[in-house]
């Protein structure tokens, strides 16, 4: 049994696995002004609703949970708003989880539904 447990931290270890922190998202195009603004708006919904720690940045350009450096238990959600033309904007959106052992909910199922929620494709205080 011992022989087992070795074995399988062994394979974490060289795999990576247990070393490196994993990420889900996407971008999001939105037109520059109040198209941008509600869809920041709507992340920011998804975000308070959905993330287990309050937003410790949330502006027009940014929202995040927590510093990349905490390890804990939680989803790491990062949203930022980057302009790539006069008329253009990007949100780019990241959930992480940088806990080797993981982290609470589903990362996949949570960044495919905030990306949703941005886009006005799902309702974004639904639990």
């Amino acid at each position: 049994m011992r022989w087992g447990i070795v074995m399988m931290a062994a394979a974490l270890l060289l795999s990576g696995c247990a070393l490196r922190s994993e990420s889900w998202g996407g971008k999001v195009t939105c037109l520059a002004g109040r198209d941008c603004q509600i869809k920041m708006g709507r992340a920011y919904e998804f975000i308070n609703t959905h993330a287990l720690v309050e937003p410790k940045v949330a502006n027009s350009t940014s929202i995040r949970t927590r510093n990349t450096r905490d390890e804990s238990i939680f989803l790491e959600y990062n949203v930022h708003r980057i302009a790539v033309d006069q008329q253009n904007d990007v949100i780019e959106i990241n959930v992480m989880c940088g806990r080797w052992g993981g982290c609470m909910g589903d990362p996949h199922v949570l960044a495919d539904a905030l990306l949703m929620c941005v886009n006005g494709k799902l309702d974004c205080d639904v639990q």
